[in-house]
């Protein structure tokens, strides 16, 4: 029941900030509106397919929210907030779930708006749109979900109201590079190996591939990439997936350790 109270009062948060709706809600949509209308290359035509390109872009999409929750984590413990709350019968857990409801409301209000809208990109373009596997698409990112409000509330715990926007700007950075939601990662395994490594190590690309694969790409997609060398199957899909299912227990683990000595701290 505390738990409850405390995501309520987080999700109205939530909802008095407008910059939540411009970054976790518009700006996504916004990207895959401008990487379809403007960089839109029709010699490579299936690197900016709506199969493609949807994983990638729930992936970034995902590190807003973390954004806004380090915001929110690292405001309600500037201002004293969390003090008075320590003292009642709350547990980590209870501060930590509410949290990590707010963080997910976001990423899920994500995923169904970009879905509609690769949906009517799709239409627009005369593309196929597999419902279902768009569907396992955004069930397969659930671990990246977890990952990146975990990493919020992390953020959010270890570091200053000044400090933690200017450290989870780093990380949406590292994920716009690392992802591979605009550009062909898998064209760096022979040009640039070191480079493509990095990107299959991170938990980014990872969680942008097990969405794809997930999907079930398209035939048209899938003879594409065969044709240039690459060809991807179940083992891929399983690969990906529990690499981001790794991070997203890695993290949370620590958001909970963290937030605990944090609170352990400060009632002493």
């Amino acid at each position: 029941m505390n738990t409850l109270y405390f995501a309520k009062r987080n999700i109205k948060e939530m909802l008095r900030d407008p910059l939540s709706y411009v970054f976790a809600l518009a700006l996504p949509v916004v990207l895959f509106a401008l990487l379809n209308g403007v960089f839109y290359n029709p010699q490579n035509a299936f690197w900016f397919s709506v199969d493609m390109m949807f994983a990638g872009v729930l992936t970034f999409s995902y590190s807003f929210a973390m954004l806004f929750l380090t915001i929110l984590v690292s405001k309600d413990k500037s201002s004293a907030f969390l003090s008075r709350l320590f003292i009642s019968p709350m547990k980590t857990k209870d501060f930590v779930l509410g949290y990590l409801a707010v963080g997910l409301s976001i990423t899920l209000g994500q995923s169904v708006i970009l879905y509609f809208t690769a949906w009517i990109i799709s239409a627009i373009r005369s593309e196929s749109f597999v419902i279902g596997g768009n569907i396992l698409a955004i069930l397969s990112q659930i671990p990246t979900m977890l990952t990146f409000v975990s990493l919020g509330v992390l953020f959010g715990t270890l570091f200053s109201e000044k400090a933690a926007p200017g450290i989870t700007s780093a990380i949406i950075s590292s994920c716009g590079l690392f992802c591979g939601a605009w550009m062909p990662v898998e064209s760096f395994a022979l040009s640039a190996k070191g480079f493509y490594i990095l990107c299959r190590i991170l938990p980014f690309y990872p969680s942008t591939m097990a969405g794809r694969l997930a999907s079930g790409l398209s035939k048209n997609t899938l003879e594409s990439l065969g044709k240039i060398g690459f060809s991807f199957g179940e083992y891929d899909f399983l690969i990906s997936f529990f690499t981001s299912l790794a991070y997203c227990i890695i993290f949370l683990s620590l958001a909970i350790i963290f937030f605990g000595k944090m609170k352990r701290k400060d009632k002493k």
